[in-house]
């Protein structure tokens, strides 16, 4: 055998031990969530990519810094971007809006 070669692991390798079992009903319930989750991410990732374009051409023009009300919008929808991510990818358990609250703008952000 080739020690070069990684090990191959199962499935049941890579959970935890103490995992509790999901019923079917969870489950089914998260993958509808993971798909609406998905395709508002991919909306949400858009309308960032249009508020980039616009300070872009915003700098460019006026040379001056974008507006703040813009900067403030584009780090509210990022902070958003990412507990979509994180609930899409199980990293949380708790979907986010609008199931919980919006996330919020900090002024340390």
């Amino acid at each position: 055998m080739n020690a070069n070669v990684p090990p191959v692991h199962t499935a049941n390798e890579f959970q935890e031990a103490d995992a509790p079992e999901l019923p079917r009903t969870d489950v089914g319930i998260r993958i509808l969530y993971t798909i609406v989750f998905s395709v508002i991410l991919n909306l949400a990732g858009g309308l960032l990519t249009l508020l980039v374009a616009i300070q872009l051409v915003s700098a460019l023009v006026t040379r001056k810094n974008p507006h703040v009300r813009l900067q403030q919008f584009a780090k509210l929808m990022t902070r958003y971007c990412v507990l979509l991510v994180r609930y899409i990818t199980f990293a949380d358990k708790e979907p986010p809006f609008p199931f919980a609250d919006f996330p919020e703008n900090s002024p340390e952000a």
